[in-house]
């Protein structure tokens, strides 16, 4: 668990702001130790704080995946979040956690068993899905401070506890510069902080590439219950853990497409937490 303080007034802002800054503390205190921390673990803690939410709110649905493969599936979650239009925002998150040595690695994880590294299989559900890919990173203390952070963007680093960036440019770093960026190579320029999906409606398409948001489109709720099949709901806390005992199916599951663990269908509507 990494969130405590929830109650059906706490908005899906102040959820996702808490929840950076618990991401932040907790890999602080793992690398401080010399303790890497495993990219699974995050996202189960994630999946259970928006599960609980969505539970004590009645706000948000969990699917997961009812057979589950680390090295089909991944740590990856796809979020629908409905706005003041009554359509749902659609991401595809691709998680990567930072290392002790404040560096991201394995962007070719999956590459030898497929042929398409990460950022070609987030693109390529995207344009078929027409949704926005980002990589969804979480970060810990680094011991660098952005004092104009809040001075000029009112938030602090923890907010890049979970942070979110476009897969360009970890395509640029691996095939140009090197194939494991830093923390400092990639944030503050390029990462957002997390929030800026839900604390800021009137920003959260600027962080995609024009091209991206050419191909992006709000979906309807029957189109996201059509995308469901291969997923059972949460609905309860003891049934959050995918099962890795049932055999994958062939025409649900590929080493050659983007398949996330998690679809997450969360109402955004009159919060009162926007910037």
């Amino acid at each position: 668990m990494l969130v405590s303080t929830v109650n059906k007034h706490t908005s899906l802002c102040q959820l996702f702001i808490r929840i950076s800054e618990a991401v932040w503390h907790k890999i602080a205190a793992y690398h401080n130790l010399g303790i890497e921390v495993p990219e699974i673990g995050l996202t189960a803690d994630l999946i259970y704080e928006l599960t609980n939410w969505g539970n004590i709110t009645g706000k948000a649905d969990c699917y997961i995946r009812k057979a589950f493969d680390e090295s089909v599936n991944g740590n990856d979650v796809e979020l629908y979040i409905k706005n003041n239009m009554g359509t749902y925002d659609h991401y595809a998150l691709q998680a990567k956690v930072l290392k002790n040595d404040k560096k991201y690695k394995g962007l070719d994880t999956g590459y030898k068993t497929s042929s398409k590294y990460q950022w070609d299989k987030l693109y390529d559900y995207a344009k078929s899905n027409g949704c926005l890919p980002f990589y969804l990173l979480y970060n810990g203390n680094t011991n660098i401070t952005f004092p104009y952070l809040k001075k000029y963007w009112f938030f602090d680093e923890r907010q890049f506890g979970c942070s979110i960036v476009e897969p360009r440019v970890f395509q640029y770093f691996y095939k140009r510069k090197t194939k494991t960026p830093t923390y400092t190579q990639i944030t503050p320029k390029y990462a957002y902080p997390w929030t800026a999906l839900t604390c800021s409606k009137s920003s959260r398409h600027k962080m995609a590439s024009s091209s991206q948001q050419q191909n992006y489109r709000a979906k309807s709720i029957g189109e996201i219950k059509n995308s469901l099949s291969g997923y059972k709901k949460v609905d309860s806390l003891e049934n959050e853990n995918p099962s890795s005992e049932t055999n994958l199916s062939n025409e649900l599951y590929s080493y050659d497409t983007w398949n996330p663990i998690a679809k997450i269908i969360i109402d955004n509507t009159d919060s009162r937490d926007e910037r």
